[in-house]
């Protein structure tokens, strides 16, 4: 007996869920397989159950209801003699046939989401008559006007005829009812069906077996019976635990409230390297597209310095019969994971993404938000989960004829992004086509035009020699513009010529005694003759156990004149440490204290020493001799000696030197452990540049206020110090008594912008340096000038550029050189490589590398620091690679999480370390010191509500002070043994948390429910937050408010949750009712900067209270002024007002000087809010950059910083100054320069007064700063714009509108001035013209919009 396929398949089907799976189990021992079955259609209820991909859509419209970024559109240009009523008839043929078309979407009673389709019914086409360019700007405005998915079908087809021979049909249409693939079908049947209306039949298509609904219900049932586990099982071991954020190149840092705004670039390569990948892919058994996936991971890798690249791909999922025809969502959003080892060829790339794109294939039908819910990533808000680049291949279109008619179709987007980059490829007939999508408030496009050009030399590459390791392709050119070379001179030399100079003058300070250069020389002398008598002597090594002592300085020359190498040891390091290294140095000799170690001689050290009556002559100076030994912790807890030369050391000080252009005979203060190098910075410039050296005890370098007293009285010109150290020096009661008078050097940590701010306030005038620099490469190699940091660039002071000669590589782990943003391992060369570890040959092979780009025999050293190269040249510090720790599979900076904290209101400081947790993963400790009543779980909620989950420290301590090394670090091994208490959780407050709480226990199954705890936390997925806001609705919980799906997975807590259901009143705007009266379209009046409300009073006059008008008051005039120009801020909240009053209405907008800024981009944050039906720019300039006329050498900016400062010092608005400077990047800061000079430093300082002269240039400049830094998006609306004649012959430039808005009109109003233009007669009649124009239903002359209006 034969067996019925679609009799079994509709047997399974009525099966319930429970037994489906012993039904496909029984299937299988017969040989039949699930997917051998046919998909039937079976009777569906009115409403039926979304599809798992469909789902995922569905979350997405919750979260943003009012975003058109799931819109597919497209313009078909039909060319010749169109039948318009043919076509009508053939779009409603389409309807009739594909249900997806008819569908719209509803929730049941629980929250879940259903599609029901609705009967077909005629539908007229909407039909306009409009030019090109109204009908490329009104298919741009139905693109950019979000769907409501309840209200009914997610679809729009309006026709625009052109001309009788050219029509333009617009398609928009919700991702939710189709895919890509859908498009081409639907031209298709709408073809099919126009050439068969046009002869008076209707379309004979081939039936369709299924609908999209069906399909949706046989994909649920199938995942139900055990397909979900299967398939989840594979993607849970394709992906692991690792979900670690692509770090790409960014320009500026990623928020948590993204814009989603995006540009794109455009790439074709070249027609022969096309044809060579082509040729490749199929030599492979792969296709075109996996040949630029492979390339695309490769770039990837190469951009963030991953080894494993996650990308995201669309994948059509048609592979059964039964779908192929049918209109509807079938694509499932997959991550491609795959590893990514250059030392392996292009072709072993391209065969591991080949066969994870076809694993993918074979388990697609998991969609993504379900896998989501599984894995469970750490959310982290604006950052895409699992992958942050997409990568779609798209089919070439190319010209086809719509039944007589010639056809082409053009691709809309609506301007918004859902990744960081969408990569598209198109493999044309003229080579293969590349679309780079952006997010621009992460990008700028140089960066992504960048991007594409190496896309296309790997491509190149990779074309012509594809079986060549990958790490030898396409490198990128070093520069090797650091290394400049700089004259050096052997550091005792130096001293000995200082003294042969001015043997009188003081050399140190200690204890209040004071030392001239020939004291310590002559003591010096005595010493090093008393070591040449013990046969110390060139290559020997002498200990050093004292601490900031004369005899200290007096030690170092002495080994150093007799070509020995001193050892410093630390009296208070415990007894066993000092053994270790007094036995594993070599040391001859002990200078200083008893080492207390048998058999080893020791000498103490006396200033008074004798000189000998015979003196013995001393070695030369060999620059390869080395000059000391440090000693630095080992990974495994066993110190190490790095050995410096005295070259090394002659180059350091050389290169400093020219860097910091020191006054001459400037004071040094030493306070940081002579054990470390650190304080070779001071010890080493003071001896041998004729300065003075002030030595602080023990009592006064750890002690705040004896540190501050000290200082005040020695008066040190310059102090090196780690910002750890400091920081706590600053407790003092006068902290700025703590400060140097000249210059302030910060080294060995990461200095954070809080505390540079903080010395800014302090000390105007004080010159800050961050120095970096691991012992290996001789003290110090790289300088930045805090002065010329850019913040807005980094997340703590950059570390800066290379010192003359030394060269600063920053490599991937091919030893290959990664662009300007790019993060990799920083590699420093030059003259200040130290020898390596003294008897260590293994450990100085692994970290003492060659240098592939040097001459031969050159060295680099392997820092093991992660940084990157700023568009300036200077390198941001990122972190340890070794500090990394991984929280519930996050690789976390604790760094990041330190810089987070420091910035909460009430924390002195803040330490952050990862320690093992209870359940054997990592967790985050955080270590702080905080003002007196500030509360942890206070903090603890603002930082949940800066970072993602995985980012906020479990275990929390505070402590009086951190714990600090003896040469001033942060101890964090003290950290590891301070007791943590984690925040106690509290119960739920107030009726609305109450409330809340209850939902909580019904939906996640506790009883007991935390305040603090957030939704996720507790096990809540998208799933569940359908239905918790589904009941929140149904409660009445919300009130007023249209709470939405993104502010509950957003909530990091209960009670936030609970505040945003009742949330602070609404703050309006200052606004001025000019006109209460009239029925006509209201108008909103946008003024310029310095101007009042009053000057449209006029102009309501004119218009005869025909209509609403509001005068919003310029910022300058209210309690935000010193918020500034912040355009997006104060254009929110006026399209915030505009839509709250007009109520989804129509409004106009009228923008005058810089008002102009303002109503363009109000009007587009209007787009689905209200209806902008009049915009009217008004004699508007563009933003004058802040540049200096030209730019000031080092002689005029020496000279302008005391006038900017004494200028300071007067003002009452000094920190609003400061706070402005900070945004200023280098151009900037010369122009800043070049005023105080012209003006000889005599500027406005008349305080914050609202009429004051200061606070008008205040304003000026901060308008002008921020204007230079907004880039305006183009906006899908009309515009008015009028000139004034006057302002047509000034030097600036009135803005160029037509890139922006579609103009419609524009005017020179002759007579006219800028500051009077509002008040022209001409002006105000035209404008009373164009608006009357609005109140007979019709649009302003110019515009041939004829409003239809369209069910589609």
């Amino acid at each position: 007996m034969s067996i019925d396929p679609h009799q079994i398949a509709r047997r399974f089907a009525e099966l319930s869920p429970e037994r489906r799976q012993a039904f496909l189990a029984r299937l299988e021992e017969n040989g039949i397989r699930f997917t051998d079955l046919p998909m039937v259609a079976l009777t569906r209820a009115d409403a039926s159950p979304l599809s798992a991909a469909q789902r995922g859509l569905w979350i997405a419209w919750q979260s943003e209801p009012d975003s058109p970024a799931y819109n597919l559109a497209g313009v078909l240009r039909l060319g010749g003699l169109l039948d318009v009523d043919a076509l009508e008839q053939a779009c409603n043929d389409l309807l009739a046939r594909h249900e997806a078309l008819r569908t719209s979407f509803t929730q049941d009673a629980d929250g879940e989401p259903q599609q029901r389709v609705n009967p077909a019914q005629f539908q007229p086409l909407a039909y306009l008559e409009l030019d090109e360019a109204a009908s490329r700007q009104r298919a741009q405005a139905l693109t950019c006007q979000a769907f409501d998915l309840q209200a009914g079908p997610a679809l729009r087809l309006e026709l625009h005829r052109l001309d009788p021979q050219q029509h333009r049909l617009v398609i928009v249409l919700h991702h939710i009812l189709a895919d890509g693939w859908s498009i081409g079908l639907i031209i298709e049947d709408l073809a099919t069906a126009y050439a068969a209306r046009c002869q008076g039949q209707v379309a004979q298509w081939p039936a369709l077996t299924v609908q999209y609904a069906d399909y949706a219900g046989w994909q649920q049932r199938w995942l139900d019976a055990g397909e979900q586990t299967r398939q989840l099982d594979y993607w849970r071991k394709q992906l692991g635990d690792d979900h670690t954020p692509l770090a790409l190149a960014l320009d500026r840092p990623r928020s948590a409230d993204r814009d989603s705004r995006g540009a794109s670039v455009r790439l074709q390569l070249p027609a022969d390297t096309s044809q060579r990948l082509r040729s490749l892919a199929k030599a492979n058994g792969a296709t075109t597209f996996m040949a630029m996936l492979a390339l695309l991971n490769l770039l990837l890798a190469r951009q963030s310095g991953a080894e494993r690249v996650r990308i995201g791909s669309p994948l059509a999922n048609r592979s059964r019969a039964e779908t192929q025809r049918v209109v509807g969502y079938f694509t499932t959003l997959s991550v491609l994971s795959n590893r990514v080892d250059e030392r392996c060829n292009f072709t072993a790339l391209l065969h591991q993404v080949r066969g994870t794109l076809l694993e993918a294939q074979e388990h697609s039908q998991l969609p993504f938000d379900q896998l989501l819910q599984a894995l469970a990533p750490p959310r982290e808000a604006g950052t895409h989960p699992l992958f942050q680049v997409k990568c779609t291949e798209q089919s070439a279109s190319r010209p086809q004829r719509f039944a007589g008619l010639s056809m082409s179709l053009d691709g809309l987007v609506a301007g918004e992004v859902h990744f960081d980059l969408s990569v598209d490829f198109t493999d044309r007939a003229d080579g293969i086509e590349v679309l780079i999508a952006y997010a621009c408030d992460l990008f700028d496009a140089e960066r992504i035009e960048a991007l594409a050009e190496d896309l296309r030399v790997l491509a190149d590459a990779v074309s012509l020699t594809p079986e060549q390791p990958l790490l030898g392709l396409a490198v990128r050119s070093e520069d090797r513009a650091d290394a400049s070379a700089v004259a050096t001179e052997d550091v005792l030399a130096a001293w000995q010529r200082q003294h042969r100079l001015s043997p009188d003058a003081a050399a140190l300070t200690c204890n209040g005694m004071t030392f001239s250069r020939g004291d310590i020389e002559r003591a010096a002398e005595a010493l090093g003759q008393h070591l040449l008598a013990r046969g110390v002597g060139p290559g020997a090594r002498v200990a050093l156990l004292t601490g900031r002592t004369p005899g200290l300085v007096i030690g170092i020359l002495a080994a150093l004149k007799c070509g020995a190498a001193y050892v410093p040891v630390d009296p208070r390091w415990p007894a066993e440490r000092r053994t270790a290294v007094l036995a594993d140095s070599g040391a001859c000799l002990v200078l200083g204290a008893d080492p207390g170690v048998p058999g080893l001689d020791w000498l103490a050290l006396e200033p008074d020493l004798p000189l000998p009556a015979s003196m013995a002559a001393w070695p030369s100076h060999v620059p390869q001799l080395p000059a000391y030994l440090i000693y630095t912790s080992g990974s495994s807890g066993t110190p190490k000696a790095v050995v410096a030369s005295r070259g090394n050391l002659a180059a350091y000080v050389a290169g400093l030197s020219q860097r910091l252009q020191l006054p001459a005979h400037s004071s040094f203060a030493l306070v940081s452990t002579v054990a470390a190098d650190l304080g070779h910075t001071v010890l080493f410039s003071a001896l041998s540049q004729g300065g003075v050296l002030h030595l602080a005890a023990d009592e006064q370098a750890f002690d705040p206020d004896a540190f501050a007293h000290w200082q005040s009285e020695q008066g040190a010109d310059v102090l090196k110090i780690t910002p750890s150290h400091l920081q706590a020096l600053l407790n003092a009661r006068d902290p700025a008594r703590v400060l140097p008078r000249h210059t302030l050097i910060l080294g060995g940590e990461a200095t954070s912008w809080e505390l540079l701010e903080q010395i800014r306030q302090l000390a105007p005038h004080l010159r800050v340096f961050n120095h970096y620099g691991p012992t290996e490469t001789t003290v110090g190699a790289l300088c930045q000038d805090a002065a010329h940091a850019d913040r807005l660039r980094a997340r703590t002071l950059p570390v800066g550029t290379a010192l003359a000669g030394v060269e600063a590589r920053v490599l991937d782990a091919w030893l290959n050189p990664v662009g300007n943003g790019v993060t990799g391992e920083l590699y420093l060369g030059g003259p200040g490589v130290t020898q390596g570890y003294a008897g260590r040959p293994a450990l100085t092979a692994e970290r003492y590398v060659p240098d592939p780009f040097g001459a031969p025999g050159a060295r680099l050293y392997r820092s093991g620091d992660r940084v990157r190269r700023l568009d300036d040249g200077s390198l941001e510090y990122l972190g340890r690679s070794d500090d990394q720790v991984k929280i519930r599979g996050y690789r976390v900076e604790p760094g990041e999480v330190s810089a987070a904290l420091r910035r909460l209101p009430g924390v002195r400081e803040a330490a952050v370390i990862g320690m093992p947790g209870e359940d054997g993963g990592d967790q985050l400790h955080a270590c702080l010191v905080l003002e007196p009543g500030i509360a942890v779980e206070t903090l603890r909620q603002s930082l949940a509500s800066q970072l993602p989950d995985a980012l906020v420290p479990s275990r929390w301590t505070v402590l009086e002070q951190l714990p600090l090394t003896a040469n001033g670090k942060l101890d964090r091994h003290a950290l590891t043994r301070t007791q943590a208490t984690r925040p106690s959780g509290e119960g739920p407050r107030g009726p609305v948390e109450q409330a809340l709480a209850q939902l909580w226990s019904d939906l996640l199954g506790q009883s007991v429910m935390s305040r603090d705890a957030s939704f996720g936390e507790l096990g809540g997925d998208s799933l569940l937050s359908l239905k918790l806001l589904s009941r929140i609705r149904k409660q009445g919980l919300q009130g007023e408010r249209k709470l939405t799906l993104a502010d509950l997975l957003n909530a990091p807590s209960l009670a936030a949750l609970a505040e945003r259901l009742a949330p602070p009143p609404v703050i309006d705007p200052e606004v001025v009712f000019l006109s209460r009266s009239g029925s006509g379209v209201p108008l909103f009046c946008l003024p310029g900067l310095i101007v009042n409300s009053s000057e449209f009073k006029p102009l309501v006059e004119t218009l005869g209270g025909t209509r609403p008008v509001y005068g919003f008051v310029s910022h300058v005039y209210t309690e935000q002024r010193w918020r500034g120009y912040d355009l997006p801020a104060l254009a929110r909240e006026y399209a915030d007002y505009i839509a709250r009053t007009v109520k989804g209405g129509r409004c106009a907008l009228l923008g005058w000087s810089s008002g102009g800024e303002l109503a363009l981009e109000t009007a587009r944050l209007l787009q689905g809010r209200a209806q902008v039906d009049f915009l009217g720019l008004v004699d508007v300039f563009e933003s004058v950059p802040f540049h200096p006329r030209q730019i000031p050498d080092e002689a005029a900016r020496a000279r302008a910083q005391p006038l900017l400062d004494s200028w300071l010092a007067r003002s009452a608005m000094a920190l609003e100054w400061r706070q402005l400077f900070a945004l200023m990047d280098e151009r900037e800061r010369d122009a800043l320069t070049e005023h105080v000079l012209a003006h000889d430093g005599q500027l406005p300082s008349d305080g914050p007064d609202l009429l004051s002269r200061e606070f008008e240039q205040w304003a000026l400049l901060d308008k002008r700063l921020k204007a230079a830094r907004h880039v305006h998006a183009p906006v899908p609306v009309a515009a008015h714009v009028w000139q004034a004649a006057d302002s047509l012959t000034r030097s600036e430039r009135l803005r160029d509108w037509s890139a922006l808005v579609q103009v419609i009109e524009q005017r020179c109003v002759a007579g006219a001035q800028h500051l009077d233009i509002i008040r022209h007669p001409v002006f105000m009649a035209d404008l009373a013209r164009a608006l009357a124009a609005l109140d007979v239903n019709r649009q302003p002359e110019g515009v041939k919009f004829a409003e239809a209006a369209s069910v589609f």
